[in-house]
C-alpha cells in the first residue's frame, strides 16, 4: 500500500504521527480467478498495542472502497473474505484504499501511545466511538488489469536488436526498450541464450543497469511532481512504483539490484545479491 498526505480529523490513525509507537500496514492479495477479480486479505500488520488488541477482539476491522474510474464503479466492503468482482464491471485499473473501521461502539477509545494532540480539549483524550467510525487509514494501491501487469516484471522491458552499437536504453515508451549489439554474421542472438544459460549474469548485463535508469527517471519524475503523468504515458513506471515501495527510500542503482533479487527470491527462500548469484554462475 502507497503511503499519502491524506489527514483525517482525530480519532483516525493514519500512516504519519497519529501515535507515538507502532503503525497499521496491510498487503492484499489481488488476482483473477476465471471472469472475476478477488481481493483476499492476506497480510495485515497492526504494530500498535492498544489497535491490536482492538483488532484481536473484533471491535473494529478492516474496509475495502474499491473505485475502477473508467466503468464508474465504486465499492465499499467491511471485512468480506474474499472480495469477488465480475471483471466485466471494470477496465484499464482499479484504486484500492484499506480502512480500520468500528465495528461496534467503542465507549472508552483511550491509550498512552496516542498522539499528544489527542489530549487537548475537554475530553482529555477520552473518545466515545461510534459503529462505522473509520479509525485508521493503511494507504491506497492502483492495480492495472492489463494482461502487461499480471506478468508483472517480464512484461516491462523490450528487445531491439542492432549492429556493432553499445547497448542503449530508452525510457519513453510503455516498456523499457533495451537495444543491444548483434550482426546477421552471428550464429547466436545474445538475449535468446544468456538468459537460459547464465540467467543472473544476463540480469546484471542488461536488466540491472535498465532499472537502475528507469528508478533514476521516477525519483527524477518525484521531484518535479510528474510521477501521476509518468504512470499514465509508461506502463513500466506504473508496475515498478506499484511493486517496489521504496523506490523513494533507495538511490536508483540499489533499486535496481533489491528488486532483482525480489524477482529471483522464490516460496521462502531468500536470494542473494544479484552480482554474487552471477559469480556463481561463472564459477560453475
Amino acid at each position: 500500500m502507497i503511503k499519502t498526505s491524506l489527514s483525517l480529523p482525530f480519532p483516525v490513525i493514519g500512516l504519519n504521527d497519529d501515535f507515538k509507537e507502532g503503525g497499521f500496514s496491510i498487503r492484499p492479495s489481488v488476482y483473477l480467478n476465471g471472469e472475476d477479480l478477488v481481493i483476499k486479505e492476506d497480510d495485515i500488520e497492526i504494530t500498535n498495542g492498544y489497535i491490536k488488541s482492538l483488532y484481536d477482539q473484533g471491535l473494529i476491522k478492516c474496509a475495502y472502497k474499491i473505485v475502477c474510474a473508467s466503468t464508474l464503479f465504486n465499492l465499499t466492503v467491511i471485512y468480506q473474505e474474499p472480495i469477488v468482482i465480475p471483471i466485466s464491471q471494470l477496465a484499464n485499473h482499479i484504486e484500492i484504499e484499506v480502512f480500520l473501521i468500528a465495528i461496534n461502539d467503542i465507549t472508552n477509545y483511550y491509550d498512552e501511545s496516542f498522539n499528544d494532540d489527542y489530549f487537548l480539549g475537554e475530553n482529555k483524550g477520552i473518545f466515545f466511538i461510534e459503529k462505522g467510525s473509520i479509525l485508521g487509514f493503511g494507504g491506497s494501491v492502483s492495480i492495472n488489469l492489463k494482461s502487461s501487469f499480471s506478468k508483472g516484471a517480464a512484461s516491462i522491458f523490450s528487445f531491439l536488436r542492432s549492429g556493432d552499437h553499445p547497448i542503449s536504453i530508452d525510457l519513453n515508451n510503455p516498456r523499457i526498450g533495451i537495444t543491444y549489439p548483434y550482426n546477421e554474421a552471428q550464429s547466436l542472438d545474445i538475449t535468446r541464450v544468456m538468459p537460459k544459460k547464465n540467467k543472473m549474469v544476463f540480469m546484471n548485463l542488461f536488466i540491472i543497469p535498465a532499472l537502475d535508469k528507469a528508478f533514476d527517471r521516477i525519483i527524477e519524475a518525484e521531484k518535479n511532481n510528474e510521477t501521476k503523468k509518468l504512470r499514465e504515458d509508461c506502463e513500466w513506471a506504473l508496475i515498478l512504483t506499484e511493486t517496489y515501495s521504496d523506490y523513494l527510500n533507495d538511490d536508483s542503482y540499489k533499486s535496481a539490484q533489491l528488486y532483482v533479487k525480489q524477482l529471483i527470491t522464490k516460496n521462502n527462500s531468500v536470494a542473494r545479491i544479484p552480482v554474487l548469484e552471477a559469480f556463481e554462475e561463472l564459477k560453475n
